[in-house]
């Protein structure tokens, strides 16, 4: 069977289960697991599908499957950028956490380096329930309707809270980003929220791993030019990084490939 039907195939079979697992597809097609993933790749990044562990997804069940899912894919990318964010964060810092498997890493990168005092308000339940407990934060907790499956809150109380608060650094995740379209985000419902958060804050952080970048989603949070800095990881192909740099884009990538992430002591100010 050539490359390019099987996919269609696969495709296929996406669209009509909704999921499926690398273990039926590499039986159905005869051929390894590595071949079936090689072909998940290419179709992720063509968009028709989103890789998950052990198989792939429709991008319409992506939210459906948030925390399943999205705390699946991309782990040492998410893990890098993580690491990163919680490096760059100063003690006696107040912040805005943005729902997300990324901010639930960045969550527990600062619990790893006992990082505070903090001050963390978040619309993301598993991240106020994982900091919740530490002594050394303290933590905010929005409220407002609960969005079953993916774990956070959204609507007008939540964003009356944001607006009477206020912050150092807002931390805004998602789904895909462009110098064209901004960053963007499939979860129409969120966006006044990350807009309040981004205007209480002091300063407003994208945080974005490589793969979401050259996609798109079904509406606009910001342009990039609104956030003051960009963070992603050292993935990002050649081509966007030459057109961040010319845009003028103050970004930073977090490295993959070593142990230690060297951005010389410098913090968020």
């Amino acid at each position: 069977m050539l490359t390019t039907t099987r996919r269609k195939l696969i495709v296929q079979k996406v669209e009509s289960q909704g999921q499926v697992t690398l273990a039926e597809l590499s039986s159905e097609f005869g051929v390894s697991g590595i071949t079936i993933r090689r072909d998940l790749d290419v179709l992720e990044r063509d968009g028709v599908l989103v890789r998950v562990r052990g198989g792939a997804i429709l991008p319409d069940n992506w939210e459906i499957h948030s925390y399943q899912a999205k705390e699946s894919v991309h782990l040492e990318l998410k893990d890098a950028i993580s690491d990163l964010v919680a490096m760059m964060v100063r003690p006696n810092t107040s912040i805005f956490l943005d729902t997300g498997s990324t901010m639930l890493g960045i969550a527990r990168k600062l619990l790893e380096r006992n990082t505070g005092p903090l001050t963390i308000c978040t619309n993301d339940i598993k991240v106020a329930l994982e900091l919740g407990e530490h002594q050394n934060f303290s933590v905010i907790s929005l409220g407002g309707e609960l969005r079953a499956h993916v774990y956070y809150v959204a609507g007008h109380f939540a964003e009356k809270m944001v607006h009477d608060l206020r912050a150092d650094i807002a931390f805004i995740g998602c789904d895909s980003v462009s110098l064209r379209f901004g960053a963007m985000t499939s979860s129409r419902e969120l966006i006044p929220l990350k807009k309040a958060m981004m205007a209480s804050s002091r300063r407003s952080v994208l945080v974005c791993d490589s793969s979401k970048f050259g996609r798109m989603s079904s509406a606009a949070i910001a342009s990039v030019v609104e956030f003051d800095v960009l963070i992603t990881d050292d993935q990002l192909s050649d081509t966007e990084v030459e057109l961040l740099t010319k845009a003028g884009i103050d970004f930073k990538m977090a490295t993959t490939t070593l142990d230690e992430q060297q951005i010389d002591g410098e913090e968020i100010p």
